[in-house]
């Protein structure tokens, strides 16, 4: 059971007893059944990207570019020399490139900035199409060359009732 299910079955035991039981792992609904006659089928309401052949999870994507885009400042830290600036990334779907390319293409984006010598803050860098920064100067002395100041994914849309309503759709049709 993954953590979701958990926390309904513990809810439904507490309410129903001995009478809600997880059902076997499986590929079909239901995840627990109660009093022999209600099927619960357990999801997360992720939001979906429904540009593409296959529903994605927005999630998905993110945790990945994040990671990267993690990874790809923590490489700058060995040039740090008391100058410092905050980088935020913004991105859109879909992604034309494979993650290997978008961390070299950020590596580069924020090499082309460190030789520019900019001066005016904030300071925005087009990465690629799907990708932006924006680079804020920052207080000496955190001893890192680019810390994370933020991340916007411009595909999520948060109180957005037509997103709720795509995505409940999708996971009910699902």
């Amino acid at each position: 059971m993954n953590r979701e299910e958990q926390i309904t079955l513990e809810y439904l035991k507490a309410r129903y007893g001995e009478n809600a039981i997880p059902m076997p792992k499986h590929e079909d609904p239901p995840d627990i059944l109660v009093n022999s006659s209600i099927a619960v089928e357990v999801r997360r309401l992720n939001q979906y990207f429904f540009e593409s052949e296959d529903p994605e999870e927005l999630e998905s994507l993110s945790v990945s570019l994040e990671r990267a885009f993690e990874e790809v400042l923590k490489s700058f830290d060995n040039l740090y020399d008391g100058e410092s600036y905050w980088v935020s990334v913004y991105y859109q779907r879909p992604l034309n490139s494979g993650f290997s390319k978008i961390k070299r293409e950020m590596k580069l984006a924020l090499q082309k900035f460190l030789n520019s010598k900019i001066s005016d803050f904030p300071h925005e860098i087009s990465v690629n199409p799907e990708i932006t920064f924006t680079l804020y100067k920052s207080n000496i002395g955190n001893g890192k060359l680019f810390p994370v100041a933020g991340s916007s994914d411009f595909d999520a849309g948060g109180g957005n009732i037509r997103v709720y309503a795509d995505n409940i759709r999708h996971c009910i049709s699902e």
